[in-house]
């Protein structure tokens, strides 16, 4: 990878109608990015996206981010046809809430269930917002007792100053970074920020109720699941451990959640850039061009992509910057997160690692020919009794890392783009005591002299 140049940060979803910005909801003033965790909520999540996006009021910046705890329903199938971000994470809705919180980038950070939808106006009940609020709650269910809940629960939390997540909280993005966002607890994480951000702030409770679903008491009965939720909020004020009493309230999540598998999947990941002229390819420009160098790149680029989709493994794409372009259009990719390569190559891998159902993760650039499925396998065997390993290229870098492990000095100090980084990484690997790999050294393609190895390449500079 001796020839990748900086990338860069958020996941998105590319979907049919286009692809949308990282600037956030422009309304009023303010920016606004909303978070749904989603677990298996296809019978809702169609229907409250398209009541979302209809919010907007035809605005072309906006800012949705849906993370998936591991959904063996058509969730991410449903998200992927609208312009939302999409990632992953364990499942648990305090930890999909702050992964997704760490992709936002709105001044506001309004979390969302997905079985419950805003009202029409609602950004306009923002604009007024001190540093963190909520929302009053309608319950979609026509029994003339769910008048009475709504009443009571409208009533305790203005009183309280304690919102659910049913109410949709909202929060000034600074507040929420300043406070490391939500606990990690299994349950009743809406219930202890809103205490603790309380003691220093008065929320605005908005004008207009949200509506969520009453599944919950339809399928338990009203008078039992009152009765639960309040011996669950008194249990907690108690000191009840929260992963009791996620027990109590979920007793079938561990049978209908992703289990970590028996034997973990690896994966593969390939950094890349869109195949923009001018932006791609710039050491072959000089010799060859700007338009043919894109050429080249994007003829990598498509064997690359092809070898992965080929591959028997799972893979992720990893891209610089958003893109339309026609090759990641059935493809969910992520955008690469930090400054300067080493941090954004940490971030992927220790994304993939810090995934309990993968035990070894590869990543690869975009630009070399040699690579095939047999350098995987080999990859993925020499895991098996070591730390790192390294598909070396010609001209100093590698093609291919494969980590079990990573810590942030695998990168320190590492000069990319130069003739050194390989054995930079290797001293680096060495320090910490890892035990690194090296697969028959391979050529990637960077430089004018690189292309006499391939025919193919040299047909498109030289079409015959």
């Amino acid at each position: 990878m001796a020839a990748q140049r900086a990338k860069v940060a958020v996941v998105v979803v590319r979907s049919a109608n286009g692809l949308m910005t990282n600037a956030g909801i422009k309304y009023a003033g303010i920016s606004i990015s909303v978070i749904i965790p989603v677990f298996n909520e296809a019978s809702h999540l169609k229907q409250n996206l398209q009541r979302l996006f209809a919010s907007f009021d035809g605005l072309t910046s906006v800012e949705v981010i849906i993370c998936d705890g591991g959904s063996t329903d058509h969730s991410v199938k449903i998200a992927s046809q609208f312009l939302c971000q999409v990632t992953t994470s364990p499942p648990g809705r305090a930890q999909q809430m702050n992964v997704a919180s760490k992709l936002a980038v709105g001044d506001w950070l309004l979390f969302l269930h997905a079985d419950t939808a805003l009202p029409v106006n609602w950004t306009n009940q923002l604009n007024n917002s001190l540093q963190w609020g909520f929302f009053p709650v309608q319950l979609s269910g026509q029994h003339w007792f769910y008048r009475v809940i709504e009443k009571a629960i409208n009533l305790r939390s203005r009183l309280s100053s304690i919102g659910t997540g049913d109410q949709a909280l909202f929060f000034k993005r600074t507040l929420f970074t300043s406070i490391q966002g939500f606990p990690s607890i299994p349950i009743m994480e809406d219930i202890s920020i809103c205490k603790k951000v309380r003691q220093a702030h008065k929320p605005c409770i908005a004008p207009d109720p949200v509506v969520t679903s009453s599944r919950r008491w339809e399928k338990n009965g009203i008078v039992k699941t009152i009765v639960l939720m309040w011996w669950l909020r008194f249990a907690y004020c108690l000191g009840v451990e929260p992963t009791r009493l996620h027990q109590i309230y979920y007793p079938n999540f561990l049978s209908t959640s992703k289990e970590p598998k028996e034997n973990p999947m690896p994966v593969i990941q390939i950094f890349a850039k869109p195949p923009v002229e001018g932006k791609v390819k710039t050491r072959l420009i000089p010799d060859i061009g700007a338009s043919k160098a894109t050429r080249i790149f994007r003829y990598c680029l498509t064997y690359t992509l092809d070898l992965l989709r080929s591959s028997h493994c799972n893979y992720q794409i990893w891209l610089s910057e958003e893109t339309q372009d026609r090759l990641f259009q059935q493809e969910t990719y992520h955008l690469q997160q930090g400054i300067g390569l080493g941090d954004r190559m940490l971030f992927a891998l220790k994304r993939a690692l810090s995934d309990k159902s993968n035990n070894k993760v590869i990543l690869i650039g975009s630009d070399c020919l040699d690579l095939n499925q047999q350098h995987f396998d080999q990859a993925l065997a020499a895991l098996d009794t070591n730390d790192i390993v390294l598909l070396p290229t010609f001209d100093g870098g590698f093609a291919l890392i494969g980590c079990r492990v990573i810590d942030p000095l695998l990168f320190n100090h590492v000069e990319w783009s130069t003739s050194h980084v390989l054995q930079q990484t290797i001293d680096n690997a060495k320090l910490l005591n890892y035990q690194v790999h090296l697969l028959k050294i391979v050529r990637d393609i960077d430089t004018f002299s690189d292309l006499s190895h391939y025919p193919e390449l040299l047909s498109i500079i030289d079409p015959p």
